[in-house]
């Protein structure tokens, strides 16, 4: 891999097109077993999500196991012996991967006015930050501006593994979109608005997830001297979202997240930071069906420009 591949979905639609992955992964089912509720859901949509992105890259075989995944004293999983990083993050349904040839940092963030308590915007927030919240014209602008600046943090943080509790040592100029960070390798992070709205029409029909059960003793595995299969487990039930609503407001409102990725690079090579996001950064996305979730393509490249880029050095 020579860029940053970010897979970005839905995730009840990931794992119901992705869950036959996980047929043979013997100790990834044996672990969701003892998973309950959104943990076993997230846990699921992960690991199927991970070992795609493998398979779609060329890094494993297709009857390969997922390498094994370990993690660090503060949480960083990492792949086995494999040249690859990845970084995953998850919220309100909505899952990203981010896969690359260096250690990765993705974060997102559904954006909720009900953070805006002064509080925490004053330990999350340095001084030119909080006047530019100031000056935003209503709590809408104000929650996309702090989730930005809040996923800014995370996600270049979980980049090299580091406690939340360091988010102090980062200078970040909102104005000239620029983080001095020290012992980070010099990179930029693209920062996107997905407003949920933009990916569907009134001819899509959009799944959310209603339940996610793993029910007692439903994990049955097949064991002899040359197979061992295991059967995923899983009970969906699917919902149908109704995107046509002509409040569009607060639908995009109620359905807009901020997401952030980090993207070690030497930018000053380049003309622009759009240029260097285009040369370091895809796309693939995971959002609606049309007609019957059984038509559904699982990931396909989707053009989606960044908000702002930040400078990182």
């Amino acid at each position: 891999m020579t860029k940053t591949k970010l897979y970005l979905g839905f995730m009840p639609l990931i794992l119901q097109d992705l869950k036959y992955l996980l047929n043979n992964e013997l100790a990834i089912n044996s672990h969701i077993d003892a998973l309950k509720g959104t943990r076993a859901l997230s846990y699921t949509c992960g690991r199927a999500l991970i070992k795609y992105a493998l398979l779609n890259e060329g890094v494993i075989a297709q009857n390969e196991l997922l390498p094994n995944i370990t993690y660090s004293n503060l949480g960083k999983p990492s792949l086995d012996s494999k040249g690859i990083y990845f970084n995953l993050s998850h919220s309100n349904q909505v899952m990203a991967l981010s896969l690359g040839p260096y250690e990765q940092g993705v974060d997102i963030e559904l954006c909720n006015e009900k953070r805006l308590r002064p509080s925490l915007l004053q330990k999350v927030l340095n001084e030119s930050e909080l006047h530019c919240l100031n000056a935003k014209s209503s709590s809408y602008e104000q929650a996309l501006f702090f989730t930005r600046q809040w996923t800014l943090r995370e996600c270049l943080v979980k980049s090299q593994g580091n406690s939340i509790f360091s988010m102090d040592s980062l200078e970040i100029d909102p104005v000239n979109m620029t983080i001095k960070a020290a012992n980070y390798p010099l990179g930029i992070i693209a920062t996107f608005e997905i407003n949920m709205s933009e990916y569907f029409n009134s001819n899509d029909k959009i799944y959310h997830l209603e339940s996610f059960e793993m029910p007692k003793s439903s994990l049955k595995v097949s064991l002899d001297k040359t197979n061992c299969t295991c059967a995923c487990p899983h009970d969906l039930k699917l919902g149908t979202l109704d995107y046509s609503h002509p409040d569009v407001k607060r639908l995009e409102k109620a359905h807009c997240y901020q997401l952030s990725v980090f993207l070690e690079c030497d930018y000053e090579k380049y003309q622009s930071l759009q240029l260097a996001v285009a040369d370091n950064l895809e796309i693939w996305g995971c959002f609606a069906v049309n007609n019957a979730i059984c038509q559904h393509s699982p990931f396909t490249p989707i053009k989606c420009s960044p908000k702002a880029v930040f400078t990182v050095n």
